[in-house]
């Protein structure tokens, strides 16, 4: 009897237990006060809780993702986030539309309320730790008629989504809930860019289809960002990763889509009843991004993506 019994404590103290559940194994309830004779009588449990560590492996476990975890995840928020760039198909109707400025204020907004935070919730605290003339795709001008400001935005978005790729496969590597933030923010910067990007292409010189094709493109890129960022996560400290990426996060915010909001907004506004309606909807995206990452970075540990 007293084998089984030495037998069944020592099989709990090798469990992670809470404290009230040690609490109970001594036949003490919740609301007991702590006093020097009681804690005599618990403080063995607790330095065998200190000493052996049992949560750490649970934490771990809850924490780290599994490999697998991490490319499916990070594959699939990526295959969402690319799916933006062929946004200017279904939105190039509605661009003479009297609505659509304060649609694409509300998620210019949105962008720098989710880049704004997640760089400074997320990515930087973590750092402190031929021609185929052939093609039906390509039919419409030659792509020599092509305005080279056309290719110079093509390049620098290929980059831009490399580096994309790379904040959404390192973080994922960290906690799954750290890459679907990274991927919320980098999704909602998306929709307004790509859309940009899309017209810009146009105005160069493309076709609809060379544009949608290019666009697309460049946004693939994003893959190999990620499969870089995996590997560099998983076999070496992916801090670089998160300073490059939560430095272009906070350039891209502060520095290039808020100028753009307000540039929107002196095109567009025409009195002071739309000044003000331009202004709540500008805040209304901005706190709705910012509100989203933080209350996934405080709850972060309550939740579980399985």
């Amino acid at each position: 009897m007293l084998k089984q019994k030495l037998q069944y404590f020592g099989h709990l103290m090798r469990r992670c237990l809470s404290a009230e559940e040690i609490f109970s194994l001594h036949g003490f309830s919740n609301i007991t006060q702590i006093t020097s004779s009681n804690f005599s009588v618990i403080c063995p449990a607790v330095l065998q809780q200190l000493n052996f560590h049992p949560c750490k492996e649970r934490l771990k476990h809850k924490t780290k993702p599994s490999l697998s975890e991490v490319w499916g995840y990070g594959f699939l928020s990526v295959t969402i986030i690319n799916l933006a760039s062929l946004l200017g198909l279904v939105l190039t109707p509605l661009i003479k539309k009297s609505y659509f400025p304060k649609i694409l204020t509300y998620f210019v907004g949105l962008a720098i309320g989710t880049l704004f935070s997640n760089a400074i919730f997320q990515l930087i605290p973590e750092d402190g730790k031929k021609e185929s003339s052939s093609c039906t795709c390509l039919k419409g001008p030659k792509l020599s008629e092509i305005g080279t400001i056309a290719w110079m935005i093509t390049l620098s978005d290929a980059l831009h989504n490399f580096i994309d790729g790379l904040a959404i496969g390192a973080s994922c590597t960290l906690s799954l809930l750290q890459g679907l933030s990274t991927s919320i923010a980098i999704l909602c910067e998306e929709f307004p860019h790509e859309l940009g990007d899309f017209v810009i292409l146009l105005n160069a010189g493309m076709s609809t289809r060379q544009a949608l094709l290019f666009n697309f493109l460049s946004a693939c890129s994003c893959y190999v960002g990620l499969a870089f960022g995996i590997l560099v996560g998983n076999n070496f400290a992916p801090n670089i990763i998160f300073a490059l990426a939560g430095g272009m996060f906070l350039y891209i915010s502060l520095a290039d889509m808020f100028p753009e909001m307000n540039d929107m907004l002196r095109e567009k506004v025409t009195g002071r009843k739309t000044d003000f309606t331009f202004f709540m909807i500008q805040n209304a995206g901005m706190l709705t991004g910012f509100t989203a990452i933080l209350l996934i970075t405080l709850y972060a540990g309550e939740i579980e993506l399985e």
